[in-house]
C-alpha cells in the first residue's frame, strides 16, 4: 500500500494496520459495537486493535513470520490461537517502504547500538534513494558505564560511510533516559528544511520509543503547536509491533498553522541475522537488554584452582603446573535454564589471563 492510500483508511493508531470488524483471529480487529460507539463520538481514529491492546498490557503477540524463531512453523505453535493462522511475511512490511525513495523527504535511520550487525539494513541505500539521512544510534544507555560515547558515535559514522551511506549527522540517544534526544531533535529540525520525515530501521531498533521522546522535545520546543494532542506510538518489546506506516502531524509551530510537515513511524525491517530472528520470541524476551550491560570478569587460573579445592583436590607445587596445563569451561546463561554459550579456555592457563563477559545483568557466568 502506498502512503497516500493507507492514510485514507481507518487504521489502528498503535500498529498502523487498517481496522476490520469481521475476523477476530486476524490483525486490526475491533468489535463492531466498539467501533460504532467510537465512530459516533468521532474518536474512531484513536482506536487500538485487539492485538495492540494486548501488547499495551505487556503481552507478547508476534505476528511477523520472521520473529517466530529459527523455524517459523515451529514458532507458530507458540502463538496464541487467535493469530496462529495469520502470520505476516516480513517482505509485506518492507514493501511499504518502497515509496520513500520516490518522495522528497528527510530520513531518520535508527540503528540498535547493541546489535549493529543485526540491525544494519543492507539495502538501506535502495530504500532511501537520494534523500538526506540522519543516523541515530539507539539504546545508548545500555552501554557499559565507562563507555566513551563520543568515540562510539565517531566509530558509527565511519561504519555507515564504509557501507556506502552518506549521512548529514550521527547521534547517540537513549529513549529510556532521554539522553541525547534534545541534541538529536535540534539537529533534525535544522536539517530537514521543511520536509516530511520518515523514521526507519530494523525491527525492535527503538523507532516508536525514539519518536515518543522526540515528540516530548518538540512539545517543549513549540508549546503552541498542539503536539501534545498527537497520539504517541505504541511501545512494546515484541518485534514487529508496527505493521503499517503511521503519519503524525508533529512539525508545526502553532495549532492552526497551514504550513506543517508529517513524521512517519514505519514498520521495522526484519533482518535474518538479528537476535529476534535467531531466537524464539519467549527466549528473546528474556535475554534482550533492558538495563545497562554488566561486565563479568573471570580469571581462569584462579577459578580452576578454586573449583578443584572445592572437590577436595590437594594441590602442591608439583601438580599445580600440570593442572594449569588443562582447560576450563565457562557456562554463560540464565541460572536454571539452558546456557546461552559455553566458552572453553585451553591451557596452559596464565595467572595474568582475564576474560570479560559483557551482557545483560540476568546472565551469569559459572565454571
Amino acid at each position: 500500500l502506498r502512503v497516500g492510500s493507507i492514510q485514507k483508511m481507518i487504521c489502528c493508531r498503535g500498529c498502523g494496520i487498517p481496522m476490520q470488524t469481521h475476523d477476530p483471529n486476524n490483525v486490526g480487529y475491533v468489535p463492531f459495537p466498539n467501533y460504532l460507539k467510537k465512530w459516533s463520538m468521532k474518536l474512531h481514529r484513536r482506536l487500538l486493535c485487539s492485538r495492540c491492546l494486548e501488547l499495551d498490557r505487556g503481552l507478547l503477540r508476534p505476528v511477523v513470520r520472521e520473529t517466530l524463531g529459527p523455524s517459523a512453523e515451529e514458532g507458530a505453535e507458540r502463538l496464541s490461537d487467535r493469530f496462529k493462522a495469520n502470520v505476516v511475511p516480513a517482505e509485506v512490511l518492507e514493501r511499504q517502504l518502497a515509496s520513500i525513495k520516490n518522495r522528497r523527504c528527510f530520513v531518520v535511520y535508527l540503528i540498535d547500538i547493541c546489535d549493529i550487525n543485526g540491525s544494519f539494513l543492507r539495502n538501506i541505500r535502495k530504500i532511501v534513494g537520494q534523500n538526506p539521512v540522519m543516523v541515530i544510534g539507539t539504546k545508548a544507555d545500555l552501554l557499559p558505564p565507562r563507555t566513551d560515547k563520543a568515540k562510539v558515535a565517531q566509530w558509527l559514522s565511519m561504519f555507515v560511510k564504509k557501507q556506502g551511506l552518506r549521512c548529514v549527522d550521527v547521534a547517540l540517544v537513549s529513549s529510556t533516559t532521554g539522553a541525547g534526544v534534545r541534541n538529536a531533535s535540534w539537529s533534525l529540525v535544522k536539517a530537514r528544511q521543511g520536509l516530511d520525515v520518515f523514521v526507519i530501521g530494523a525491527a525492535n531498533a527503538g523507532k516508536s520509543s525514539f519518536i515518543t521522546k522526540l515528540m516530548e522535545d518538540l512539545e517543549w520546543r513549540y508549546p503552541s503547536g498542539n503536539v501534545e494532542t498527537v497520539e504517541r506510538p505504541l511501545i512494546s518489546s515484541t518485534p514487529g509491533t508496527t505493521l503499517g506506516i503511521i503519519p503524525l502531524r508533529v512539525f508545526r509551530k502553532t495549532a492552526d498553522s497551514e504550513i506543517y510537515a508529517l513524521l512517519y513511524d514505519t514498520p521495522g525491517v526484519h533482518q535474518p541475522k538479528s537476535m529476534q530472528n535467531l531466537l524464539p520470541i519467549d527466549v528473546y524476551d528474556r535475554v534482550q537488554p533492558t538495563k545497562a550491560f554488566s561486565v563479568f570478569t573471570v580469571r581462569p587460573a584462579s577459578d580452576l584452582v578454586a573449583e578443584l579445592r572445592k572437590v577436595g583436590t590437594l594441590l602442591n607445587a608439583t601438580n599445580l603446573q600440570v593442572v594449569l596445563n588443562t582447560s576450563i569451561r565457562y557456562i554463560w546463561g540464565i541460572p536454571g535454564e539452558k546456557p546461552v554459550a559455553a566458552i572453553e579456555v585451553a591451557g596452559p592457563l596464565s595467572s595474568a589471563l582475564q576474560l570479560s563477559f559483557c551482557g545483560v545483568s540476568r546472565l551469569a557466568v559459572t565454571c
